[in-house]
């Protein structure tokens, strides 16, 4: 087949988000099996750039300017725009972008099997007059996002977006969620009818075995993964343990509240105040295998998260046999068994989740055993290979449907 995924996240120039991350073990796996794949992704140069890496063919794409009305008489309704609607602006301006390309491709005589790009940020949104399969990948709409960051947006963003979003994903004629709880809520927010669960996938063999060591978190430090949760559970121990093993924060800050507080800085502010100060440390923005490095030197990785579809920072931890502590919300309960390999504790309770973490700290051997338990069903259920034969089936299927 001929596939190609789009993806304003691509690594290692436009960042290891979990869109970008699905992408890149996606693109790659497919391309193991023998198909002819292609991502096309941002430029940061501004300029087109085609290149080849691991198999996979990366287009970076240059993005086109907001697709408004020139010339002074248009001046006032620009400005408007820039005032309501900015960041659907700059999504539309993306599609765009990916619109055209494509065109271009089609020009040139070539053609697509299977085009698949994400629902969030309404990436497929200007996709037209494509003969390949379109397939929309549910990571997680912007809408619920923002609910959860409690973002503040020009007061047209979250109406319009939304709009987008789910125009591009129902005008597909395949969509596929990592998670059956994600799948089951956009059946019923934007009607999709026949939703195809499929886990995101990890190349296992890639993550060696923990040596074991402290606490750490990974991933954005944002409202929905919460960071300020974990804070609080932390702070809890603090108080009734007089050890305890040191909390290593690794990420980077994300998302301006309503009332115009960064969460980044409540959360350094939290940090850097008794009982905390000098227990947690946070390290702002890795590459991978860094993250890799700190992760093989700790012991247990906790997860306290509003909202999750199937989060990859988790996966990680498993994959690397780390004793995981998650909330029991999202794709959490699709991806770990309570008290086998994973322990799950209530979303958005600071009091269940130090109860848990107790809990790890006075069974030892139970801890470690999950962290075993939870590297073999990484390797067994979720590894790269087995999810992209699942994949290459589902999509066999369907084109052979339409």
């Amino acid at each position: 087949m001929q596939i190609l995924y789009i993806s304003n996240e691509y690594p290692p120039q436009t960042g290891f988000g979990g869109i970008g991350t699905y992408t890149k073990h996606t693109a790659e796996g497919m391309a193991a099996r023998g198909h002819t794949v292609h991502v096309m992704s941002r430029s940061i140069t501004g300029e087109y750039s085609r290149t080849l890496a691991n198999e996979v063919i990366v287009h970076r794409i240059p993005l086109l300017d907001f697709n408004l009305p020139s010339g002074k008489v248009f001046f006032p309704f620009r400005k408007l725009c820039y005032k309501m609607i900015l960041h659907s602006l700059e999504r539309l301006a993306w599609a765009e972008s990916v619109s055209k390309a494509l065109q271009k491709f089609q020009e040139n005589g070539c053609s697509f099997d299977i085009i698949e790009y994400p629902e969030c940020g309404a990436e497929g949104f200007h996709i037209r007059g494509q003969k390949g399969l379109l397939v929309t990948r549910l990571h997680t709409p912007w809408q619920m996002i923002s609910e959860f960051d409690q973002i503040k947006e020009a007061p047209g963003d979250p109406i319009l977006l939304t709009l987008m979003e789910k125009h591009s994903a129902r005008k597909a004629q395949l969509v596929t969620s990592p998670s059956c709880a994600l799948a089951g809520i956009m059946k019923k927010r934007w009607k999709l009818r026949n939703i195809t669960v499929i886990p995101n996938s990890l190349p296992a063999d890639q993550y060696d075995k923990t040596s074991g060591g402290g606490w750490i978190y990974t991933g954005r430090v944002e409202m929905r993964k919460g960071v300020h949760i974990l804070l609080d559970a932390y702070e809890e121990l603090c108080k009734s343990r007089s050890s305890l093993p040191a909390l290593k924060i690794i990420g980077r800050a994300y998302g301006t509240m309503k009332d115009g507080t960064s969460y980044g800085e409540l959360i350094r502010k939290r940090i850097n105040s008794a009982p905390l100060n000098g227990r947690v440390e946070w390290i702002e923005g890795l590459s991978l295998p860094d993250v890799k490095n700190h992760l093989l030197t700790s012991s247990v990785a906790i997860f306290p998260s509003l909202w999750e579809n199937f989060p990859y920072t988790a996966l990680e931890a498993m994959a690397c046999g780390l004793t995981v502590v998650a909330s029991d919300c999202g794709g959490y309960p699709e991806m770990i068994q309570h008290e086998k390999n994973g322990f799950l504790v209530k979303a958005g309770s600071g009091r269940d989740l130090s109860e848990g973490l107790k809990k790890i700290l006075d069974n030892k051997e139970m801890a470690k055993d999950m962290g075993d338990a939870a590297r073999k069903r990484v390797q067994s259920h979720f590894d790269t290979f087995s999810i992209c034969e699942s994949l290459e089936r589902i999509y066999e299927n369907a084109l052979r449907d339409k």
